[in-house]
């Protein structure tokens, strides 16, 4: 067994030792309107109740297109100014994916406030269509300059 598998599956078992949330579909629903207290969260203030699966994934799309929108990887000058965003989140945690953008040219501000609404509204999809994940974790990619663009190292 590999050690990643062996992480896994060790925290597989801990996760149902500490009763995990809602798993067993026999206990009493969720009596928050959001499902949070199958999660474990606490909903934000002003959080509505989860609307269906399509009507969630759908605001999702509406949001990932707002932050690709704020994310620039042109006008670097430097692999310094090069950042990674954590982007969305996975089922079991984590992000979903990672961009590059030029710290210099991106509204940062702006971007990180749009990364969190997009955390948010990914949570409440995988809670509104029940997703399940893998429950690995990816580690951010290392960014390097091309031209005066930011951009994912590609594996040798």
């Amino acid at each position: 067994m590999t050690i990643r598998r062996s992480v896994l599956v060790a925290l597989w078992a801990l996760g149902g030792l500490l009763g995990g949330g809602c798993a067993d579909e026999t206990e009493a629903p969720c009596t928050d309107g959001t499902q949070a207290a199958c999660a474990g969260e606490v909903p934000a203030p002003g959080d509505a109740p989860l609307a269906s699966c399509t009507e969630e994934q759908e605001a999702l799309a509406r949001l990932s297109a707002e932050v690709n929108a704020l994310i620039v990887a042109e006008g670097c000058q430097r692999v310094e100014d090069c950042q990674v965003a954590a982007l969305g989140a996975k089922p079991c945690g984590g992000p979903s994916s990672f961009a590059p953008y030029c710290g210099p040219a991106t509204d940062v501000t702006a971007l990180n406030a749009r990364r969190a609404d997009l955390e948010r509204q990914a949570r409440r999809v995988n809670k509104a269509c029940k997703l399940l994940g893998t429950c690995d974790v990816d580690a951010p990619p290392t960014v390097v300059l091309d031209g005066n663009r930011c951009v994912v190292e590609e594996e040798p």
